[in-house]
């Protein structure tokens, strides 16, 4: 992808092959926890003070507009909404099937936020105001998730924002893709040892079995989550079918269904409180 790898990006144009390593993980919450749980790292810093931090609207001006630097496919120079696009078509994945995800992944953001789902993991956060002499801002839950009424009709009337690949579409909207919007995250890493070490068993949050990574060519990116979910559970031990929740990180409803579909994920179990996409990135910790 193009503004999650920034590392990668001066490769392409340096000329390079794609076999030639350069170190670098996105700087977003999801590139974050990776790379802090590598091994390397984990050796390097042993507990850790994990952060992430999505800022779309901060995007780096570099190439004259976000959404050219930020949004863009650095190896082939298209939207990232194309390349959804292409997913959609190749996945069989209608726009009826991502509005009506959108809807339900709206619905249950809502009602996870409506019953205190989320109330231990948001801190809040003074903005400052806009208006001098004004009284700054408390933000104590996500604003964007209780702001509006989304539904499967009112996701239907949206225009499609990309290009149609081929015959299939036009699906994608501003309705079943993720905004441009900001947010932070951060946890603790730490050893079981030091855990029992400092008697902190009972705030423990989750406990880490395996990871995994996978990558394809970059058009391909959607997919990606479905070959890194099997080695996970493998590194892991665990049967698909043991599994209560997946979450997967999608920009788009059209990653969700699509790896939904490749992994025959009963749709029940996969982000049950709302995709990242409906509220910020960031809460993909």
């Amino acid at each position: 992808m193009s503004a999650a790898p920034p590392a990668k990006k001066p490769r392409v144009g340096g000329g390079p092959g794609r076999g030639v390593c350069i170190v670098g993980v996105a700087r977003t919450p999801c590139g974050s926890l990776q790379g802090k749980l590598s091994g390397l790292k984990a050796s390097e810093l042993a507990g850790l003070a994990i952060k992430g931090e999505a800022s779309r609207q901060n995007t780096a001006y570099i190439l004259g507009a976000k959404s050219e630097d930020g949004l863009f496919d650095a190896f082939e120079n298209v939207p990232m909404g194309d390349i959804a696009e292409e997913c959609a078509r190749k996945s069989d994945v209608s726009r009826e099937d991502q509005d009506a995800y959108a809807a339900e992944s709206y619905r249950r953001a809502l009602e996870a936020t409506k019953t205190g789902k989320f109330k231990r993991e948001v801190i809040e956060v003074q903005v400052p105001p806009v208006k001098r002499g004004a009284a700054p801002q408390t933000v104590t839950e996500d604003e964007e998730v209780v702001a509006r009424e989304v539904n499967v009709a009112s996701l239907s009337k949206l225009r499609p924002c990309f290009k149609p690949s081929e015959d299939f579409g036009p699906t994608v909207t501003a309705g079943n893709a993720s905004p441009i919007s900001d947010g932070a995250a951060a946890l603790v890493l730490m050893s079981r040892e030091k855990v029992e070490a400092l008697g902190l068993s009972s705030n423990v949050q989750a406990i880490v079995r395996s990871f995994a990574d996978a990558e394809q060519e970059p058009r391909l990116f959607t997919t990606s989550p479905s070959l890194a979910i099997p080695k996970a559970l493998v590194n892991a031990g665990i049967r698909q079918d043991a599994v209560d929740f997946f979450e997967i990180n999608e920009a788009f409803s059209v990653v969700a269904c699509a790896n939904m579909k490749l992994l025959a994920l009963d749709a029940a179990k996969v982000n049950v409180y709302g995709g990242t996409f409906v509220a910020v990135q960031a809460k993909c910790l």
